[in-house]
């Protein structure tokens, strides 16, 4: 659990933040660009239009692997958190809902029964 709550902190979350601040930047990007490419369009410039687009495709293809990236990302850490529920559970109430971290806190030597006496002291 704890791997993959530094993983998410630490990698996961970084990469989602830096993919979204290039699609925005993208956009201003093209706003930039636009003007420009208008320019050239006007002005028959066909190198200085391919050039520009080119610019603005490259930018598209680098975005569209970071995002693709990004969702294989996380779909891998959904199964590991699945893993870590289903550990926990486990740990927990047992693999068959018996023998777990319950049982043993409610057993005759456990904790929870002694808490519970005590409490009802103190009323």
């Amino acid at each position: 659990s704890r791997i993959n709550a530094n993983y998410w902190l630490d990698t996961a979350k970084p990469q989602i933040q830096k993919t979204a601040r290039n699609i925005v930047n993208y956009d201003e990007q093209f706003q930039n660009y636009y003007d420009t490419l208008v320019e050239t369009v006007q002005k028959k410039d066909k190198a200085g239009l391919k050039e520009g687009i080119n610019d603005l495709i490259t930018t598209i293809n680098t975005n569209s692997k970071e995002v693709t990236d990004v969702i294989k990302m996380l779909q891998d850490f959904k199964g590991k958190l699945y893993q870590n529920s289903t550990d926990f559970k486990n740990n927990v109430g047992g693999p068959d809902g018996k023998g777990g971290l319950t049982a043993i806190l409610a057993g005759q030597q456990a904790t929870i029964p002694q808490l519970q006496a005590e409490i009802e002291q103190l009323r």
